[in-house]
């Protein structure tokens, strides 16, 4: 028993439990992994790490996408694909497998699709066998004589049966209607469960047909009530003769007379002079409470009109203008259309003109002047003009984004996720802004600001800019005469003992010698890195790291801060070599006394496989 309780509380049997009742779980990542996190205890919370750093490295999507195309090629790219992201991660093969084989099982790709089939088949047939009984209970029922209980409710039970089948077909409907949205994501629901992008109009049939068996009208692929397909070329055929006030139908087994029809159907259904009067009642009260309803809306267009008449001409043009302004406004404002440059908020990008940002958002609120800007007010976005060019933008509300996606409300993981760690952070009063830096269309460098709150980690505000430049020449003069040789000479030693530990760090590194590496590093970057022993895990197939362009992009005497180009060379399936290269940036500080990174980060550019 306790063998069987083991197998049970196992992860590849919890996340099965999981997936067959959503597979979208698997690209909702954090939200999996705390369902597994509450249910999986004891020794398998080994196992629960590796699912979790799977699914950090968006594992779980490449199976969801192979799961919902559900062919042999998919998969098998699928589970390729895993396994060369894993080994990118210094995992070694045993725990790959361990990790590839949980999802084959939990999403049952080694169980024969003919069994599936066969399964879903078999239950199809057992709900059909329960309505044709269900059928034969009630022609038996309907030749006894009449008792107290209502022949209604045996039809109600032949409905809800009707009913399952029509769910199953419509489950296995959406299911194979798979689309891919703008965003790269596959889906097989309504909504793209990243971006939540509506599924295509072209793939949604929402005319109203009625259905040829029933004669209900319905805007779904199967009809609610007896589970008729809709026809595939749209036409509307016939309905066959039904009674509506119960909806039962009078197709009644031929194993009863025609008298016998009519009896039992009137039995049923109060007689016909009783429902016309009952409809006469109902059309008179719906005729009464609709005149009610429209003498309510004339007596309160009556009161407006007093209004606006007894008011001031004043406030009379300001109805009237408001107005205006609010129909101008509607009338102006079109759809956000999609842009090309990461320096661009609602569609708007830095460099547009004042008539393009009139096509886009229509007329503005209210226009202020801040020296040579001026600012165009919108309720959702302010937009800066400099010489006629947008040369700023920032966000009002949670309706405008990014290009990527990123808005107000927004959390810090979303902008990491969507823009990488190659950021400028500074902190100010309760916000923490973190600044990504794109190149503009004028061959200057623009910033793409995110200002999050401490309190919650959301994004409070977005703003895109041009940096204003400062006279370069004046800069110079005023440093050279407020500065002194000594101070300047001593700065740019500085600068070089910092570039000189770099080196230091990344020879040492290249030599494997990774205790000298790891002392390089400041007390909290040994932190966060793990131990040493951790920390040498990470480079067992490093061949060389090597780095060049190496800058100087802030120096304050006892901290610099450098950006590079790092070629790091790892070994590959035995005969290969990986070469990679990254953007990065490093802060060194000697505030200890001796140079020490405190600070790293790195944004790969390309990679390239070469043999050996």
């Amino acid at each position: 028993m306790k063998e069987n309780n083991d197998v049970e509380n196992s992860v590849q049997e919890i996340l099965k439990e999981f997936l067959a009742k959503d597979i979208n779980l698997l690209s909702s990542r954090d939200s999996l992994y705390n369902q597994l996190d509450n249910k999986v205890s004891g020794k398998y919370r080994r196992d629960l790490s590796l699912i979790q750093k799977a699914l950090q490295n968006n594992i779980g999507e490449l199976f969801l996408k192979a799961s919902i195309e559900d062919t042999d090629k998919a998969k098998d790219e699928a589970k390729n694909k895993a396994r060369e992201i894993l080994r990118q991660n210094n995992m070694q093969e045993k725990p790959i497998q361990k990790i590839i084989d949980a999802f084959i099982y939990a999403l049952e790709w080694d169980k024969p699709k003919e069994k599936i089939e066969i399964n879903q088949k078999e239950t199809a047939k057992s709900i059909e066998n329960e309505i044709s009984q269900a059928k034969i209970e009630t022609v038996e029922t309907e030749k006894k004589p009449i008792e107290k209980k209502e022949p209604v409710a045996e039809h109600i039970k032949l409905n809800d049966e009707k009913e399952k089948i029509s769910d199953l077909n419509q489950q296995e409907q959406e299911k194979n209607e798979v689309w891919t949205c703008s965003c790269g994501k596959v889906n097989n629901k309504n909504f793209c469960s990243v971006c939540g992008k509506k599924r295509p109009a072209k793939l949604e049939k929402s005319e109203k047909w009625i259905c040829p068996s029933c004669g209900r009208t319905n805007d779904k692929n199967f009809c609610f009530y007896c589970g008729e397909q809709r026809p595939d070329d749209g036409s509307q055929a016939e309905p066959k003769s039904y009674i509506k006030n119960n909806q039962v139908s009078n197709e009644i087994p031929n194993t009863l007379s025609n008298s016998e029809n009519i009896s039992k159907i009137e039995q049923i259904n109060p007689p016909l002079q009783n429902q016309s009067n009952n409809t006469s009642t109902k059309k008179f009260l719906g005729s009464t409470l609709s005149g009610v309803i429209l003498g309510v809306i004339v007596v309160v267009f009556v009161l407006i009109g007093f209004y606006v008449i007894g008011g001031d001409d004043k406030s009379s043009n300001n109805v009237s203008s408001n107005i205006s302004n609010s129909l101008t406004t509607s009338k102006d404002k079109k759809e956000v259309p999609s842009v090309d440059s990461d320096l661009s908020l609602g569609g708007l990008e830095l460099g547009y003109s004042i008539d393009q940002m009139h096509e886009i958002l229509g007329k503005e609120t209210s226009i202020d002047e801040k020296g040579i800007y001026k600012f165009y007010n919108y309720s959702d976005i302010q937009v800066g003009i400099k010489d006629g060019k947008i040369d700023a933008l920032v966000s009002n509300s949670s309706a405008v984004a990014t290009k990527r996606g990123i808005h107000q409300g927004s959390s810090l993981e979303d902008v990491f996720n969507k823009y990488g760690d190659n950021y400028n952070k500074m902190d100010y009063d309760d916000l923490v802004l973190y600044e990504y830096t794109f190149a503009a269309n004028n061959d200057k460098n623009g910033i793409l600001r995110f200002a999050i709150s401490k309190s919650n980690n959301q994004v409070s505000y977005i703003s895109v800019r041009i940096p204003e430049e400062e006279n370069t020449d004046t800069k110079s003069s005023d440093t050279n005469s407020n500065k002194s040789s000594t101070e300047k000479n001593t700065n740019m030693a500085s600068a070089n003992e910092a570039v000189q530990a770099l080196n230091s760090y990344y020879a040492a590194i290249t030599r494997h010698d990774m205790r000298a590496a790891y002392n390089v590093l400041s007390d909290d970057m040994q932190t966060h890195m793990g131990s040493l022993n951790d920390y040498a895990d990470g480079y067992k197939t490093t061949l060389s790291d090597s780095i060049s362009n190496v800058q100087v992009t802030s120096n304050s005497g006892d901290e610099i801060a450098l950006s590079y180009t790092l070629t790091a060379r790892d070994s590959y399936n035995g005969n290969s070599i990986k070469e990679q290269t990254f953007a990065c940036t490093a802060l060194l500080s000697k505030k200890t006394g001796s140079w020490h990174i405190v600070d790293m980060s790195a944004k790969k550019q390309g990679e390239r496989i070469m043999s050996r």
